[in-house]
């Protein structure tokens, strides 16, 4: 429960021991998006390399991508050469404000596009090597802007967008809580059928592919088709749903046990523990999932 406020939750989870620890079981997470248009090409920008898709940059703008390929479907008289999407994840607890609270959106914009100018000033030109002024600094005019717009006031006409809405957070599951995910048709009320992100999908994690087979679950829990959504059955194959990568995986593991029991004097070194963190991330990032009961040891933390 974010705050005070009266929900229609509030009946289910008092009636469903089940509903409730689904509830109680995670959490949100806001994330931010920027979008910038700019009056010149990425090549222009000084970008050389093939077209980008950035995913581990500099927090809190940590990933971009060139969505230039959408600008011929915006107006034809547009003078943007490129459009570039930055998003990441927004530090935030907003999203738990009272519905009475209505100034909560405006505020979290304004707060982050202070939080944009800041990065597009210090990382600006080393994303775009090209786009600086004679001293060095973030050249604001690569923003396409009205003219009598300048400096860091253009990022005002860009897009700026604090997700900080609870319908729009991420829905994070931390490690052993996958346990009290119900599954679209097991909502325990004969009139509820689940659908969303957080639902036992099979697959489990926070993405468009998991919205979607939980809605065509939904859909079959109410009318029986579709009979198969592809991807439900992904975690419960051997090799805990990583494919070709579970035999090379479980044979690090297997050596790393191995050695740890001949050589106990080297348990502690990196390399061991390298292969184990390497076990554990790569687990959360397929979203394997862990027999019932057993928390995950080898990565702390929130799957993505």
């Amino acid at each position: 429960k974010l705050n005070e406020d009266p929900t229609l939750v509030d009946e289910l989870t008092a009636a469903s021991p089940a509903f409730k620890a689904m509830t109680e079981s995670f959490s949100l997470l806001p994330s931010l998006a920027l979008q910038v248009w700019s009056p010149r090409s990425l090549a222009d920008l000084g970008w050389t390399l093939p077209k980008p898709a950035m995913v581990a940059g500099v927090e809190p703008l940590d990933i971009w991508a060139d969505m230039s390929q959408t600008l011929r479907y915006e107006s034809p008289d547009s003078a943007a050469k490129s459009v570039h999407y930055l998003t990441g994840v927004l530090p935030s607890e907003a999203f738990r404000q009272p519905r009475r609270a209505r100034g909560t959106q405006r505020e979290a914009e304004l707060a982050l596009t202070r939080t944009c100018q800041d990065w597009l000033a210090s990382q600006g030109p080393r994303l775009w090597p090209k786009a600086v002024t004679a001293d060095g600094r973030f050249d604001w005019d690569v923003l396409l802007a009205d003219a009598s717009v300048t400096g860091p006031a253009r990022v005002q006409q860009q897009y700026v967008r604090a997700n900080v809405s609870p319908a729009e957070c991420c829905v994070v599951s931390a490690a052993g809580k996958t346990r009290h995910r119900l599954k679209a048709g097991a909502s325990g009320f004969a009139n509820l059928t689940l659908a969303g992100t957080w639902v036992d999908t099979g697959f489990n994690t926070e993405c468009i592919e998991a919205a979607v087979m939980s809605g065509m679950q939904a859909a079959r829990a109410v009318c029986g088709s579709p009979q198969r959504v592809i991807g439900e059955d992904l975690l419960q194959q051997p090799g805990h749903g990583l494919g070709p990568l579970a035999p090379p995986l479980q044979c690090l593991e297997r050596v790393g046990q191995a050695v740890a029991q001949r050589l106990p004097g080297l348990q502690g070194l990196q390399g061991l523990q390298g292969v184990q963190a390497a076990r554990g991330l790569l687990r959360c990032a397929f979203g394997a999932r862990q027999p019932q009961g057993q928390e995950v040891q080898d990565h702390q933390g929130a799957r993505p």
